[in-house]
């Protein structure tokens, strides 16, 4: 059963971070419905980080279990941060505000004309500042800018 709730709710983010809101509830309600009886939160919270917009949204229908798996997350990520501080010397890329910008309209689903149009600046200046960004963050897809940068 638990490998059932891991790939329903991986299939949740997968679908999440292309942009198919509605099969990734669907996906996230049955690791949900799974999951629930047990009391089984871990493994919502060990994905929270891909999984969150998707939690609130369903926040009014499982409210007391979600509660418990965003308490639950903030210490897991507390944790993940403390060893990652620990344990790495190697510095984070930096964005520059603008390639910030660009990016995080990107991760919204946005399209390059549409951030463009948005912002007021070329498609073109769009693509160079996105590719700036995704060599700095070491990414090649929108899929995984959007992992990195939650």
């Amino acid at each position: 059963m638990l490998a059932k709730i891991y790939n329903y709710i991986h299939l949740a983010a997968a679908n999440e971070g292309i942009f198919r809101h509605d099969e990734a509830l669907k996906a996230l309600e049955e690791a949900l419905r799974i999951a629930l009886p047990d009391k089984m939160y871990l493994p919502f919270a060990e994905n929270c980080y891909t999984i969150k917009s998707l939690l609130e949204k369903l926040y009014g229908l499982y409210r007391e279990d979600i509660t418990k798996i965003f308490g639950l997350y903030t210490g897991y990520r507390r944790a993940v941060e403390q060893i990652i501080d620990e344990n790495s010397s190697v510095e984070q890329p930096q964005l520059t505000e603008r390639e910030l910008e660009i990016t995080l309209l990107a991760v919204e689903g946005l399209t390059n004309k549409a951030i463009g149009a948005r912002l007021l600046i070329s498609e073109n200046t769009v693509k160079t500042q996105l590719k700036s960004a995704f060599e700095k963050l070491g990414v090649k897809t929108r899929v995984f800018l959007k992992q990195v940068l939650h």
